[in-house]
């Protein structure tokens, strides 16, 4: 019997159990899809990505290639068995897909290959995490309910007050106790054999560093908290600095028992080594801006000044007592003919400095600048002294000129060692003028020079200069004088601390007159003898 060919229609009903029902076809055929890791029914397919093995892969087909509807038992034995080499996905490759990406944890090297990875990449998962949020807040219904505002504070404004001053009075409580702790294991050590190195690690670099690890933390929080945690160590500070002070006072005013100058010298420097880390921190925490912080400031200050010129003194004071006896030579008649006391003071004075090398450039800015200033007292000193009275015009020149080539010589010295009181230079140059010029106007201009350079110059010093000039003549005296009286009653502020004090700490015993005859004719009086009256014979009548 011949077969009935059958119409392609009634072949396909035939095969296709979902012909009398489309829709339920529709539906099998997209979780059918999904299932095996196909992209949704009626998109576009991307190109199937090539292994690295040659063997194309895991490739994405057209729906019609698998035969979906097909995979019944006897129905295209060759697209089962292209069915079945097609390897089938792990159930947490399904379960990823089904959650999305939000599920996965770990880094992207830590997670296994899915389906959607190998066709999507992070930075396309992320971009469209991001589409997503924007599509979202950009909705007009969604928009519509958002604020775009900072949130508020938690707590009341009272409440958070009060927790902020309970830290700060914890942490100044603790800070106080850590740096008392600090400042005592330091001062057991000082008597010892400790360099500036390790007294400076030991102490000034471990108290700032507890203080500053709670001033870098508390601005993190707000900046008003971080001001007032810098107002309160401050205060810390403070305290801890006028504690140092006095340790360092009695430490150093202490008669030691068998310390080498040496010695005395390498703790001093270690000492005044502490004071800049202690400045330039507290200058910190006084830029916070606290409306209460300059007082605490003046204070650290002050503390740290006192503890330098205690420093100071002792590293000077071997100086000057080495200096003292070529001082006493200076100003005199040996004096002009030969310079071997002022050299000598040129060369322990170098000498000193070349100690001075551990120092930081702050103590030894001031401590060049205090043993200028000093040595220049001491250089003027025998000049107001008076040893020595020019009885000559010639004398005067020579006076002069040696007055200027040693001012020359202690300038150019105190440049080399970088002093920071020029203004010092010109004390003995405004001196030799004195001796020099002729006119009394021209002198009176120059006393006016003076008092404006050296405000505390007063009217015993110029008349000691005159003295040493040798000026005779009483009313040439008080014009030259009387200009240094009239400066001195127009100071309207006569209390006003002096920045360039120098003739102050010149005292002058009394005002000296020139007498009204030279020296050499008085030491020949001098050598006069006076006849001695005889005695009345007892029998000689009185006439």
């Amino acid at each position: 019997m011949p077969l009935l060919k059958k119409t392609p229609k009634e072949e396909e009903e035939d095969g296709d159990p979902f012909a009398a029902n489309p829709e339920s076809r529709y539906r099998r055929r997209a979780t059918l899809e999904r299932l095996v890791g196909l992209a949704p029914f009626g998109r576009a397919r991307r190109p199937p990505p090539k292994d690295e093995d040659g063997d194309g892969g895991r490739a994405r087909r057209r729906s019609e290639d698998f035969g979906l509807l097909r995979r019944l038992p006897g129905r295209r034995k060759a697209s089962v068995e292209a069915l079945a080499e097609r390897p089938v996905p792990k159930r947490s490759s399904l379960l990823r897909l089904a959650l999305g990406t939000r599920g996965r944890r770990g880094s992207v090297g830590e997670r296994p290959p899915t389906v959607e990875s190998e066709e999507v990449s992070d930075g396309d998962q992320d971009g469209g995490g991001q589409r997503q949020e924007g599509e979202v807040l950009g909705h007009p219904e969604v928009g519509a309910l958002l604020q775009a505002q900072a949130l508020g504070p938690l707590l009341p404004p009272e409440t958070q007050r009060s927790l902020e001053s309970s830290c700060i009075a914890a942490v100044k409580a603790k800070v106080e106790v850590a740096v008392a702790q600090e400042l005592q294991l330091s001062e057991d050590t000082w008597a010892e054999e400790a360099s500036s190195e390790e007294l400076q690690e030991g102490l000034a670099t471990r108290v700032t560093g507890l203080l500053r690890a709670h001033v870098d933390r508390a601005p993190q929080i707000t900046p008003e908290f971080g001001m007032e945690m810098a107002h309160s160590l401050l205060g810390v500070l403070v305290a801890f600095l006028h504690s140092f002070q006095r340790k360092v006072e009695r430490f150093l005013e202490a008669p030691g028992e068998a310390t080498p100058p040496d010695g005395a010298t390498g703790r001093a420097i270690a000492l005044v080594n502490c004071c800049p880390p202690f400045r330039t921190f507290a200058e910190r925490l006084a830029q916070f801006g606290h409306p209460e912080s300059e007082e605490p400031r003046r204070q650290a200050h002050a503390a740290l000044d006192k503890v330098t010129r205690l420093c100071n003194h002792v590293l000077t004071q071997r100086l000057f007592e080495d200096l003292k006896p070529y001082f006493n030579k200076l100003m005199k008649r040996k004096w002009l003919t030969s310079s071997d006391a002022f050299d000598t003071i040129v060369m322990l004075i170098t000498s000193f400095t070349q100690k001075l090398r551990p120092l930081r450039p702050e103590p030894y800015q001031v401590l060049v600048s205090e043993v200028h200033r000093r040595v220049l007292i001491e250089y003027v000193r025998p000049l107001l002294q008076v040893r020595l009275v020019c009885t000559s015009a010639k004398m005067r020149a020579r006076v002069a000129a040696r007055l200027g080539d040693e001012a020359r010589q202690l300038r150019e010295l105190f440049s080399r060692l970088d002093s920071a009181s020029p203004w010092l230079d010109s004390v003995v140059p405004r001196l030799r003028e004195l001796l020099v010029l002729e006119d009394t106007a021209a002198l009176q201009m120059e006393v006016g020079v003076l008092v404006r350079d050296f405000p505390d110059v007063r009217r015993k010093h110029v008349a000691a200069v005159l003295d040493v000039r040798g000026l005779r003549s009483q009313a040439a005296r008080q014009e030259i004088l009387g200009v240094v009286q009239d400066l001195e009653q127009n100071e309207t502020e006569p209390g006003l601390p002096r920045q360039r004090a120098f003739f102050s700490e010149l005292t002058v015993a009394r005002e000296v007159r020139c007498l009204p005859f030279h020296l050499p004719r008085l030491a020949r009086l001098s050598r006069l003898r006076l006849r001695r009256p005889h005695p009345q014979r007892p029998g000689q009548a009185r006439l």
